[in-house]
């Protein structure tokens, strides 16, 4: 931000006394020398280097309010911890046959006419690894924040489904 500010000012001033980028004005004893930004390129070869890993792209979601109520949501774990952790195989409900998840923490409400849209925040990514009737167990493979009870559970592949 500082330096598009400076490379304006230095802009119009040199539009306002008639001088030119690259020119040097002698005044008497003052020297003005005016400077101009120039492009460096880089080589790209640092950043191509490395393999690329597959991560999934959508860090937040907005739902509405019927599919919200419709996700499996997060019940805990069955030695009663608050906070879920990487190491920790954690339960959804529903019996679920999708192999990859994403687990969300619904952050703000907003309204849209009269409908109304839960904004939900990526907090893990999770493998299926055990479903039952009534609950399925998921591994944690990435974690960006704590996953909580209650939290949402949707496939990843849900986005492409539901259009």
């Amino acid at each position: 931000m500082y330096r598009m500010f400076t490379t304006l000012t230095l802009l119009i001033s040199c539009a306002f006394w008639g001088v030119s980028g690259d020119a040097k004005q002698q005044d008497g004893n003052n020297s003005i020398q005016i400077f101009s930004p120039k492009i460096r390129p880089s080589s790209h070869s640092d950043l191509t280097s490395e393999p690329i890993k597959e991560k999934p792209t959508h860090s937040s979601l907005l739902l509405s309010e019927r599919q919200l109520e419709q996700a499996a949501r997060v019940l805990g774990l069955n030695h009663g911890k608050h906070y879920i952790t990487a190491q920790d195989l954690l339960f959804i409900s529903g019996e679920q046959t999708a192999h990859r998840w994403g687990i969300y923490h619904p952050t703000q409400t907003y309204s849209l006419g009269e409908q109304q849209l839960v904004q939900l925040k990526v907090v893990a990514w999770a493998e299926l690894k055990q479903s039952e009737n009534a609950m399925s167990r998921l591994q944690i493979t990435t974690q960006t924040q704590e996953v909580r009870v209650n939290d949402v559970a949707l496939p990843l592949d849900w986005q492409a489904s539901r259009k």
